[in-house]
């Protein structure tokens, strides 16, 4: 003879004697598994907002040429210096007496315009970057790397030309610091000897710039993850270090300045310039 109930209804109605006995069904209810999951969802619900939540990216942003363009026209204007080196410029021209370097001791151009986070660090992933695209082909051969990613993705064209991200910088101090990430250096490998008097220290995985420009150099990462999160990722030291040195060193008259004029240039501003 075939039960009247099946297992799982047995259950319920057992279920249903209990709570009209004011007991409460503990073992049956499996509450283990339900108080993990409510406890998860605490946990998720006390984890401060990532500050990106709160920062916009660009709404008429630039490429790169057009970038350097307007950020040339403002250093132009005014005495300034170059974002790592300290080297002062003069309306937007090396003051060689006031530099690191002698203009004879260079090999590159004496300006170029330094993504603190460098491009590989927001666009190497890309996968125009890494595989290539069908736009990137020239004389039938096909490349890629970044300026297959300039030419087919437009967030890589509006990231390059992002100009929270750029700064002057002499040609020779910008290809030493190449794509390293900038951090600190718990001791220097000796590279790039010839740069010595420039402030910068080379190690094997990070550069550290000199402290007086460590504040410029903090704010821009923390504004690219920001608004960039998916891309430009920051550790928990790396981030400590950045906020660290945003407090050490903070935003000058011209910083400020400076980050107006983005703002109404490209429509968004750095919240870590005050």
């Amino acid at each position: 003879m075939r039960p009247i109930f099946s297992r799982w209804s047995s259950k319920a109605v057992l279920v249903q004697l209990l709570v009209a006995c004011g007991r409460q069904p503990t073992h049956l209810e499996k509450p283990a598994k339900a108080t993990a999951s409510k406890s998860a969802e605490a946990a998720h619900s006390e984890v401060e907002a990532p500050p990106h939540v709160s920062v916009p990216g660009p709404t008429h942003a630039r490429n790169f040429r057009e970038a350097k363009r307007v950020l040339a026209a403002f250093y132009a204007k005014r005495d300034a210096h170059t974002v790592y080196s300290g080297c002062t410029l003069r309306r937007g021209i090396p003051d060689w007496g006031h530099c690191c370097l002698r203009r004879e001791q260079t090999h590159r151009a004496p300006i170029e315009w330094e993504h603190v986070v460098p491009a590989a660090a927001f666009g190497g992933a890309l996968p125009e970057w890494r595989n290539g695209h069908p736009r990137c082909e020239k004389h039938g051969h096909s490349f890629r790397g970044r300026k297959c990613a300039r030419r087919a993705s437009e967030r890589v064209q509006r990231m390059e030309g992002d100009m929270h991200n750029l700064f002057p910088e002499l040609g020779d101090v910008n290809g030493a610091r190449s794509n390293l990430p900038m951090g600190t250096v718990p001791v220097a490998n000796g590279h790039h000897p010839e740069l010595a008097t420039c402030g910068l220290q080379f190690g094997d995985a990070s550069v550290e710039p000199r402290a007086e420009v460590r504040g410029e150099v903090a704010r821009a990462y923390l504004y690219m993850n920001a608004v960039y999160f998916d891309l430009v990722e920051l550790s928990p030291t790396a981030r400590a270090t950045y906020e660290a040195w945003n407090a050490s060193d903070p935003p000058d008259d011209l910083e400020r300045e400076r980050n107006r004029m983005i703002s109404l240039e490209q429509g968004n501003a750095n919240p870590w310039i005050r």
